[in-house]
């Protein structure tokens, strides 16, 4: 799907992002590998923020259970001390919604934030999480804060044992800002592979937080659970409007490369 595009992901979407997480698919380069590790680059004509991949050749989790834990909202509230604020916006239905999603980023820089369509999917052997970035009248950009856009990200967790689990993370994302492509490009790869040591780091504890903290909570698997309101499709559209893109916040004038790259290396 595309930036902008609301609607249930069907069978075929998520065909992509397997074909994407495919050890084999073409196009892509590996930049970086440490023990069972590998980051892969690709480039292609969506925009000049290069495409990333990081496989984890085998964590020491069950598949389900990172699935949970990458979906549970208060469960990321404990683990990930980047983000400022995260909610669910709206649900499409019992495997869609639309969020919102903000992270801190070093000073000078201004936070980010990002509005994404989620989409989920599992079966006996794998388990799928995507999003990209959407427009939803309710969530136009914020004073002070950057909107970031997702052109794709997405979450492949496929079981090679009880409890062993071949991670695979895709995203090529704008982070906005004066914050230039090249860098990003540069950084991503050394900045993501760390956040996902943290998050496996995280998914390894998630049973035990779990059995303590609402357990019988699980919206993504119990669609019966979901509070959240259904989709007004008046609160959504295709771009973004004059209003929304005219309100975007920016960097501080006085910002350089420089303190964007110390800064982001000394954070991680």
């Amino acid at each position: 799907m595309e930036v902008g595009e609301v609607r249930a992901a069907v069978r075929s979407d998520f065909d992509r992002l397997i074909s994407l997480a495919s050890s084999d698919s073409p196009g892509w380069m590996l930049s970086a590998k440490k023990s069972s590790c590998s980051v892969y680059t690709c480039t292609n004509e969506i925009c000049n923020f290069k495409m990333v991949k990081i496989i984890v050749d085998s964590v020491d989790v069950a598949a389900s259970t990172m699935y949970n834990a990458l979906h549970d909202a208060a469960y990321r509230r404990v683990w990930d001390k980047e983000m400022v604020e995260s909610r669910e916006v709206c649900v499409i239905d019992s495997n869609n919604d639309i969020g919102y999603y903000q992270v801190k980023t070093p000073s000078p820089m201004r936070n980010r934030d990002f509005v994404t369509q989620r989409s989920w999917r599992h079966d006996n052997s794998q388990y799928m999480i995507m999003n990209h970035s959407v427009y939803h009248k309710k969530e136009p950009p914020r004073k002070n804060i950057i909107r970031g856009t997702s052109y794709y990200t997405g979450y492949v967790m496929e079981v090679i044992g009880p409890q062993a689990t071949r991670f695979t993370y895709i995203s090529q994302s704008n982070p906005g800002g004066k914050i230039p492509a090249w860098l990003v490009n540069k950084l991503f790869t050394v900045v993501a592979p760390k956040v996902i040591q943290k998050m496996v780091k995280a998914c390894r504890v998630y049973e035990v937080w779990k059995k303590n903290n609402n357990p019988e909570y699980m919206p993504w698997l119990w669609p019966d659970q979901i509070c959240t309101n259904l989709i007004d499709w008046n609160d959504v559209s295709s771009s973004a409007n004059v209003e929304t893109t005219s309100s975007c916040s920016e960097e501080p004038e006085d910002i350089q490369v420089g303190d964007i790259t110390d800064d982001i290396i000394t954070d991680t």
